[in-house]
């Protein structure tokens, strides 16, 4: 294979990269979800689910085209600092995978494969900016992007209970 298309790899490779850098930051918040005592629902794509799974108590809403994503869990009875919590853990599960990204183009000592990882971490963390860097609704869902959430969750004490569990009787 020529060096020609060198280009069009390192950018295959970055645009593949997005569903791993989504399905990664989705999965940090379902696993804070999991540490809060919550089952979650990971949701990947925008669009309705072709497929849906559970493994070790996570639900999993999956469409092919997963440049976007969610999580789901009941926030009945949690405090404001575990939803904080829950909330944080994508971002922070995103700054790993892009470490991961460079790690892999260091590994690879600046072959054209190394170049489209970092160019994945690269493109990734402009994600990450835009995701924590203003908060706004996600366009056509009206869901918060996580720093939003993270903005109205900071005006509450973090010991209050937003959504208290109901009795069933």
């Amino acid at each position: 294979m020529g060096h020609d298309n060198y280009p069009f790899m390192v950018f295959g490779i970055i645009v593949a990269s997005r569903p791993l850098y989504v399905l990664v930051h989705e999965l940090g918040h379902a696993f804070a979800a999991l540490a809060v005592g919550k089952r979650p629902t990971v949701m990947l794509g925008n669009h309705a689910p072709l497929l849906r799974l559970e493994f070790r108590r996570i639900g999993f809403w999956i469409h092919p085209l997963m440049f976007s994503g969610s999580c789901i869990f009941d926030k009945r009875g949690l405090t404001v600092a575990q939803i904080r919590r829950v909330v944080m853990a994508g971002p922070k599960a995103t700054v790993l995978i892009l470490l991961a990204y460079v790690f892999v183009w260091y590994a690879l000592d600046a072959s054209w494969l190394g170049w489209a990882f970092l160019g994945a971490a690269v493109v990734g963390f402009v994600l990450l900016l835009d995701e924590v860097g203003k908060a706004e609704e996600h366009p056509g869902t009206g869901d918060l992007n996580d720093r939003a959430l993270i903005d109205l969750l900071n005006q509450v004490p973090a010991d209050f209970v937003p959504f208290p569990e109901t009795d069933s009787h």
